[in-house]
Order: structure tokens, then sequence, then C-alpha cells
């Protein structure tokens, strides 16, 4: 397909799978966060109480993301957003595969789990190949200490993602909770489609896309700490004189730094343009 426009609207194959992401991630992410015993019974698989309270956290944040592409409903600032999608299911979907005796297949949630984490991945391939040369015009390019922050963090992410993967229990071992290999894998998909967002704006981008990669990554961030509080006034496990158990709390409040930069970022840039049109 050839785009003439330098900002294209999204499909209406694109709308229609985005606004169902919308509401499943708002169930998820409020069932997990919110209300996790009634949640738990329905999980594709046996939860614990740290990491149901974790797995809301990201699903919350990223029903912001895909929220904030839908209500825009062009390819920018959708752009980074279809990458994390591809990214995060992606990853899910592989993980998932290879752990399938986990999964309790007389629940209906784990047939849903299975049929979006297969169609997500594929719509969003096929959306960046169809979008592939879509004018970029409307990008401008990022300063060099905003671009070196961007590949710098969005590169730990990455790095990190890739160690959940191949030694799991390794790279989790600082955690203030016990994991799984199953959920340390897991959850590797969050940091992996996090460098893929960051990464995809470090270059060029517009406010749009810097304002919802920084509300979504300062929404993790928060998140995941709250998550853990409330868990741990339930259960008092988290031994707060561990150095490891301050790492992970400065991993997940440099997440919500991060997000500082980017709206701050964004605000400018919105500032500057308002300046040149008026």
């Amino acid at each position: 397909m050839q785009f003439t426009e330098s900002n294209p609207p999204l499909t209406p194959l694109l709308r229609i799978m985005t606004f169902i992401e919308v509401i499943v991630l708002a169930a998820a992410g409020i069932g997990l966060f919110l209300l996790p015993d009634i949640a738990a019974t329905l999980w594709p698989w046996e939860l614990t109480p740290f990491n149901t309270r974790f797995l809301g956290a990201i699903y919350l944040s990223a029903m912001v993301a895909v929220g904030v592409m839908f209500r825009g409903g062009r390819w920018y600032p959708a752009r980074p957003v279809v990458w994390t999608i591809f990214s995060f299911t992606a990853v899910v979907l592989v993980v998932s595969i290879l752990n399938t005796h986990l999964f309790d297949f007389s629940r209906w949630g784990t047939w849903l789990w299975f049929l979006l984490y297969i169609a997500l991945p594929v719509n969003s391939a096929y959306h960046l190949w169809l979008y592939r040369r879509v004018p970029t015009n409307i990008l401008r390019p990022t300063s060099s200490a905003l671009r070196y922050t961007l590949l710098i963090f969005g590169g730990a992410l990455g790095l990190y993602g890739v160690g959940l993967l191949v030694a799991p229990l390794t790279f989790t071992s600082f955690w203030p909770w016990a994991l799984d290999e199953f959920h340390a894998q897991l959850y590797s998909a969050t940091f992996f489609s996090g460098a893929f967002g960051l990464i995809t704006i470090s270059r060029a981008t517009t406010a749009g896309e810097l304002a919802g990669a920084g509300v979504t990554q300062g929404l993790l961030g928060v998140l995941a700490l709250v998550g853990l509080l409330i868990v741990n006034a339930q259960v008092n496990r988290v031994n707060w004189s561990y150095a490891t158990t301050w790492l992970w709390v400065g991993m997940f409040a440099a997440m919500a730094l991060t997000s500082l930069i980017l709206l701050v970022a964004a605000r400018r840039w919105n500032q500057n343009e308002a300046k040149v049109q008026s």
C-alpha cells in the first residue's frame, strides 16, 4: 500500500483489534491489581499474590498505551505502540507454548489467552509491514541528549529482557519475591516491549509519541512499586534490609524518572510547535 498522507489513519482492522485490546487489558489489569481474588479464579494458571499485582501493573500500563493509540487513530503516535505490541505478544506466545503444562485448559481464560496471543502478534506484524513506507516528514529529530537517554535506557531494558529469557532465575535473584522460570521469562516481554518502544522513537519522533511512552513507562514503574507495597502489607515477606530489594525498587523508580524526562521533552516540543505556528 502506498501512503501519500504524512500521518495516515489506522486501518479498520487495526482499529478493531486495538479496541478489543483496550477492553481486555482494562479487564485484566483492573482484575489483577484491584480484584486479585476474583481474577485468580479466572486466570489461565495459578498465581501468587506478588505475581498477581505485578501482572496487573503490566496490563494497566499497557492499557494506557493502547488507549492512546486508539484515541489518536493515526500512525503517529501508534507507531511505537504497534512495535511494543508485537514484541510483547510474540515473546509471551513463545513462552506460553513452551510452558503449556502450566496452563489450566478447563478454564475459558486459557483458550482466550492463546487466541489473543496468536492473533495480536500476527496483526501487529502485518501492520508494521503495511505502514513501512509511511512518509516520515512529520517526525522531528531528537536532540543528542534525548537520543542517548532513550538508547541507553532502551538498550538496558532489552539486555535485561535477554537475561530473563536465557537465565531467568539468575536475573530475578534480586527480586523481592521468589520467581519461577515461567514468570521470569514471561516478564521478559515487558522489558523487550519497553526497549522496542524507546528505541523506535530515539532518532526521530513526535510530541505525542514521547508523551505516550512517558506515561506508559511512568505508570508501570509506579504501579509495580505500589503493588509491592500493597501485597507486602498483607503478607509481610519483603526484607527491606536487603540491598537487592532496593536494587529492584531502583529499577522501577528509574522507569518513573525516565517517564518524567519524556513528558518534559514532549511538553517542550508542543511549546516550540505552538511558537512556530503563532
